[in-house]
């Protein structure tokens, strides 16, 4: 009888947690870019600031730069398809309210920021 040499087993990953893990580490970078750019820009609460900071937020979460993303908007924290905003900064993503309150404690820094500049 002749045997057979088996393959090593690999850790393959199905497409879409390939797509998820990216995703997520786009999302985390494009929160520390808003970061880096609202101390760039000297944010310092003058009407001049809140229009350059609307801007700002608004070209990371319009509807235009997820659509470049085949897949839209992700749950900021579980990953699945997203259709709401945090209505107060409107940059986090959520599927739906129990993630939004879970995600609430990472959230709150950025969304105070955000909040202190655009309102």
């Amino acid at each position: 009888m002749k045997t057979m040499k088996t393959l090593p087993v690999h850790n393959v990953l199905p497409l879409q947690q390939i797509k998820d893990a990216y995703l997520k580490q786009v999302h985390k970078k494009t929160k520390t870019l808003a970061k880096a750019q609202l101390e760039l820009f000297h944010m310092d609460g003058s009407e001049e600031s809140r229009i350059m900071a609307k801007k700002l937020l608004e070209s990371y979460t319009s509807d235009a730069a997820l659509a470049l993303d085949s897949g839209g908007a992700k749950c900021a924290k579980c990953g699945d398809k997203a259709t709401k905003k945090c209505s107060r900064c409107k940059t986090e993503w959520y599927c739906g309210r129990e993630c939004q309150v879970q995600q609430w404690p990472k959230h709150k820094e950025l969304c105070d920021q955000f909040a202190k500049i655009c309102v």
